[in-house]
């Protein structure tokens, strides 16, 4: 039996392409400005300085991303700035360098602050 790929093509509906404002959009990488815990089984938990991937904003002043090992939960957009991707680059090869022991327990300090390397560290107590 041969396929009629033609087929395809007709079952088409009038408005079968989607509108540009409708694509979805690009995705970011944020930083956690404060932390925030999580109120709801839907919502992510983080610590200040904490790296959000895979961001997508949503209206309404929440969006979704991944960090600590979940995915596409929920957080306050008012809490996290975006990143450059180079930012956000320059901080997973910074965590990849470290050894595991390091990288587990330590904080790096710069001359202003002190950036918690860890990508998945445990949103409980945050300091």
């Amino acid at each position: 039996m041969e396929l009629d790929y033609g087929a395809l093509y007709e079952v088409r509906t009038p408005h079968f392409y989607v509108e540009a404002n409708k694509m979805p959009m690009a995705r970011c990488t944020v930083k956690a400005l404060y932390d925030y815990k999580a109120q709801r089984e839907d919502e992510l938990s983080f610590c200040k300085q904490a790296i959000i991937h895979n961001v997508d904003k949503q209206d309404g002043g929440w969006w979704r991303g991944d960090y600590g090992g979940k995915k596409q939960l929920w957080f306050p957009a008012n809490y996290v700035e975006e990143i450059v991707s180079t930012q956000a680059q320059e901080q997973d090869e910074a965590v990849s360098a470290l050894s595991p022991s390091t990288r587990d327990h330590s904080c790096l300090r710069c001359s202003q602050s002190c950036t918690s390397l860890d990508p998945y560290p445990e949103a409980v107590g945050c300091s």
